[in-house]
Formats: structure tokens, C-alpha cells, sequence
């Protein structure tokens, strides 16, 4: 069964029926919130959108990258990601470290 298209102005709703969501792996807020499941419709063009509960229009929308419809790839990818903070806040440290304070006068 091949999946309809979606357009902007169309609602997930007018589109998806209940057999074609799907739960996928969220890692857009792994950081933070951790890496949790979300059930809904992916785009043609790699997008992903939440199944609306109680709002006319999805609540959640994932870009490509964001979402992952296995655990080992969202666990991967969350990885990678604290991988990178990491790394930022080594460099962010270094750049502390450097800092020089200098009394100057001022005009």
C-alpha cells in the first residue's frame, strides 16, 4: 500500500487513516527529554507529524534527522548527538580557559 500524498494544506487527519500511523522513535529532545515514542504519519519528504489528539492540526513536527522508526538507529543517533555537546563544551572550556581580564580606563 503506498502512502498518500501530503501537502501543507492538508491536516494529517484528511489523509491517515488509523492503519497507516506508524510509532516512531523521537530523538529531536534526547538531550533534554530523553528519546521517547511518537505515533503518527511520515511524509513523502521525510517529514513526520504527530497524530492530533484533541487539536484540529498535529502538536509535534519532526524534521528529517529528528525522528527514527527503530531503537538502534534513535540510540545511535542520540549518541552522536551527546557526542557533539560534548565536544561544544570542551571547546566552550578552552575558550574560558583563555580568557584574560585587563583593567582598562575608561575614557
Amino acid at each position: 500500500m503506498t502512502a498518500p500524498e501530503f501537502t501543507s494544506s492538508q491536516t494529517i487527519e484528511s489523509i491517515a487513516t488509523p492503519e497507516t500511523y506508524e510509532t516512531v522513535y523521537c530523538t529531536k529532545y534526547a538531550l533534554s527529554k530523553g528519546i521517547f515514542k511518537v505515533t503518527g504519519k511520515a511524509t513523502v519528504d521525510g517529514y513526520f507529524s504527530e497524530k492530533p489528539y484533541k487539536a484540529a492540526y498535529p502538536t509535534l513536527f519532526l524534521g528529517r534527522g529528528d525522528w527514527h522508526r527503530s531503537w538502534v538507529e534513535a540510540a545511535a543517533d542520540a549518541e552522536r548527538r551527546l557526542g557533539r555537546k560534548i565536544d561544544s563544551l570542551k571547546r566552550k572550556i578552552v575558550e574560558l580557559n583563555q580568557l584574560k581580564f585587563v583593567e582598562v580606563d575608561r575614557p
